[in-house]
């Protein structure tokens, strides 16, 4: 609730708002500003008590914010404070309905005079029975507050802004926590399957999960896991384990792939997620295995646990998965915005996958381009609402709010799992306004110190660019456009990056042409 008892500020004597400025002194913020006012209405109306309400936004209640009282707060309840005064302990609401006028002077039977303070603030005063108001004192009071009223929706206004960036604070925190939780998830799989190790006496294992056969994904190994998995892929394994919590292969039943590379003994532990996710812990050991009660009794302690973790993945994955969407949903509205900009991000993410096939880079590196395309300017939608907001030199201060769009826009893509967005997707993002020459930003990276995906975007989003109109001019043709990009090769772009560009549109006879 915010509720002030402390040492009251000096009285307040002007009946101005530069003297209410003075009184507040900076910091500004509510309570010393309601501190103020309660101090200047004490000087004017004798009393026990004063506190202030202010209206909690979207709400129809007026909550208590100030005090200035005879002694202090006694105890605070569920609904009220009690306020030790000079005729006892008096309950103070927490919360009061809003009043119907928002200027209102009005003293009750209990001996509570409410002064309105416009739509958003009231003022209580817990007078003696026997005091009085005179008609003077009345009018001295509302004036001078309507006086004061435009101050006050300023300091509301810095007030509101403060609590929401608090609360952004604070869902920032909660996003990455949960992002935390994901990369978590996997490491403690692999601890429980480190166990199944343990108790089997085996130095080799993997464990590894899918939605489809195509995606399987080795998340721990230890010792040959890895080749294990090549010798028989893990989910023809599970199909071999499926319907039971633990399968052992030994002697004749086990593959000569399997065989040659020592192993006696093959154990399957099928794991099945709640929502289509599949996963298989594959042990081997040298020696046959024996079904003790120790053995049987881990393994399905392992299977239960590998289920809960991949179901807590799972749901991950789906709220990763939703995640990912809405940021792409962003960068759509933010190209949506600017009549210049249409579809700027699907056209650099097309050049990026044309880029990166012309190189030969992998599948995997591909994916990574088109993704890093997709998203390079995502920064932009959250550092964009911050350039209002500033005072000062605009155009110095836009440009270095502008410039942190790569580093934000990493963020909001770090920690997202691999199985949702490729791993290097973030990096690149962050690295696509760095120059060849190690003259851009933010980290004034060079040369080789870049990721080959982040100097592909580099190049991709430079030939967009040039091509797309803009407000002071026409889009450039595509062969005006290749010659400046080629100027730029060797200190802003990768010439090699350069050279796959041109290639790729010279395979189609076009070749860059110098202005006229």
């Amino acid at each position: 609730m915010g509720l002030l008892n402390r040492k009251t500020v000096a009285e307040l004597t002007p009946n101005s708002i530069s003297g209410v400025l003075e009184a507040a002194k900076p910091p500004y913020n509510l309570s010393d500003f309601f501190l103020v006012i309660l101090n200047q209405l004490a000087e004017w109306i004798p009393a026990e008590g004063y506190y202030a309400y202010l209206a909690e936004p979207d709400d129809g209640e007026l909550s208590l914010k100030a005090t200035r009282t005879a002694s202090s707060i006694a105890t605070v309840g569920p609904s009220y404070a009690g306020l030790v005064l000079g005729g006892g302990i008096r309950p103070v609401p927490l919360t009061i309905s809003s009043p119907s006028d928002p200027w209102m002077f009005e003293r009750g039977a209990d001996g509570i005079l409410d002064v309105g303070f416009g739509p958003n603030a009231l003022f209580r005063i817990a007078m003696s029975p026997k005091a009085r108001v005179s008609e003077v004192t009345r009018q001295r009071a509302q004036q001078w507050l309507r006086n004061i009223t435009r101050i006050f929706d300023l300091f509301l206004v810095a007030a509101r802004r403060s609590e929401e960036a608090a609360l952004d604070q604070m869902a920032s925190e909660v996003r990455q926590s949960r992002r935390d939780l994901i990369l978590q998830i996997p490491h403690l799989m692999g601890l429980l399957a480190g166990l199944g190790t343990g108790v089997l006496k085996s130095g080799d294992a993997y464990l590894a999960w899918w939605d489809s056969p195509s995606s399987v994904e080795l998340i721990w190994h230890v010792g040959l896991g890895q080749a294990l998995a090549e010798r028989i892929q893990p989910h023809h394994l599970y199909e071999g384990c499926r319907g039971s919590q633990i399968a052992v292969w030994q002697g004749a039943e086990l593959p000569e792939s399997l065989s040659a590379l020592g192993f006696g003994a093959i154990v399957g532990v099928p794991v099945d997620g709640e929502s289509g996710t599949t996963g298989i812990l594959c042990l081997a050991t040298p020696e046959p295995v024996s079904n003790s009660p120790l053995l049987l009794e881990t393994m399905r302690f392992l299977a239960v646990s590998l289920k809960s973790s991949l179901d807590s993945l799972d749901t991950s994955y789906v709220m990763a998965r939703n995640y990912l969407e809405a940021l792409l949903a962003a960068t759509t509205l933010l190209d949506a915005a600017d009549p210049y900009n249409v579809n700027h991000h699907q056209e650099v993410a097309r050049l990026s996958v044309r880029l990166a096939m012309k190189a030969g880079l992998s599948p995997q590196q591909v994916r990574v381009a088109e993704m890093a395309g997709r998203l390079h300017d995502l920064g932009m939608v959250t550092v964009a609402l911050d350039i209002p907001l500033q005072s000062g030199n605009l155009a110095e201060q836009a440009r270095a709010i502008i410039q942190q769009h790569p580093v934000v826009g990493a963020e909001l893509l770090s920690g997202i799992p691999k199985a949702v967005l490729p791993s290097g997707v973030a990096r690149a993002v962050r690295e696509h306004h760095e120059r060849f020459d190690g003259l851009g930003y933010p980290d004034g990276l060079r040369g080789d110190q870049l990721s080959t995906e982040g100097r592909i975007l580099a190049c991709a989003e430079q030939f967009v660019a040039r091509i797309s109109a803009r407000s002071y001019r026409k889009g450039l043709s595509v062969e005006r456009a290749l010659y400046e990009v080629e100027r730029l090769s060797g200190n802003q772009l990768d010439p090699e990056v350069v050279s796959w560009l041109l290639a790729l549109y010279g395979a189609a006879g076009v070749r860059p042409v110098a202005p006229v």
